[in-house]
């Protein structure tokens, strides 16, 4: 959605390196094509690979949120030492889908960067 995009941009995401991951490309908005279709977990799957190829050496951390999620930045920031570089720090969502558990929207998810190098993770069509 451009318009909490542009909200998010305009707020708590001021001054912050933010992108959003989408199946298309708007860089005047920091979107980053990581996929052709608008399937959630292809999506997620793909922003994964995606950091692992562009971002891998650029940042210690990554938080991933919904385009509808507010995050205090200067705490978050400001406690990064504190958190376990071991660890994915959020809540795990599972609902109707069997055993599938992952990190998704919400409240968001953060992840140290060296998880992401170790995962070794691809999409299979259902």
């Amino acid at each position: 959605n451009e318009h909490r995009q542009i909200g998010i941009l305009d707020s708590w995401g001021n001054g912050q390196d933010i992108f959003f991951y989408s199946e298309h490309d708007n860089p005047s908005l920091n979107v980053v094509k990581v996929c052709e279709e608008n399937n959630v977990v292809r999506k997620q799957v793909s922003v994964f690979n995606k950091i692992k190829q562009d971002f891998h050496n650029k940042y210690d951390w990554f938080f991933f949120g919904d385009d509808d999620t507010f995050v205090n930045t200067k705490i978050m920031n400001d406690k990064l030492d504190e958190f376990n570089k071991d660890y994915l720090h959020g809540v795990s969502m599972c609902g109707n889908w069997g055993d599938l558990s992952y990190p998704s929207g919400g409240a968001g998810f953060l992840i140290n960067n060296q998880i992401l190098l170790n995962l070794n993770i691809f999409y299979v069509m259902p």
